[in-house]
């Protein structure tokens, strides 16, 4: 993380779903204070770099169902209240439809054991 080595971690993530991992990964991803330019570099760069990344992470936590996205959107609001809510809103727009389809899988079982 030092580093800023950005693949490395989603990498690192993905391979070990371990919550404590991804509970530092949020952190790290959404931090303003990891979105202070070092050495010469753009802030607006910075800034896009860790939203991708965050964007990542953010999908395989929902895809592989790593965490509840109340948890991981607490931590987001805890690290960086400022986070872009163009970011979150897509986030909780797949949250919503992942569970709908869940329910509506649910649903159907129901229907056929009830028939």
């Amino acid at each position: 993380m030092k580093r800023r080595d950005y693949k490395e971690i989603i990498s690192f993530c993905k391979n070990n779903h371990d919550k404590m991992y991804l509970d530092l990964a949020l952190n790290f991803f959404s931090s303003s204070e990891n979105r202070i330019p070092k050495n010469g570099e753009n802030e607006k760069e910075i800034n896009e770099k860790m939203n991708k990344y965050l964007k990542i992470l953010l999908d395989d936590i929902l895809e592989n169902k790593l965490m509840i996205p109340v948890h991981a959107l607490d931590i987001l609001k805890k690290s960086n209240p400022k986070i872009s809510f163009k970011l979150l809103r897509n986030f909780i727009e797949k949250s919503f439809k992942n569970e709908e389809e869940s329910l509506q899988k649910n649903k159907e079982i129901i229907n056929k054991l009830n028939e």
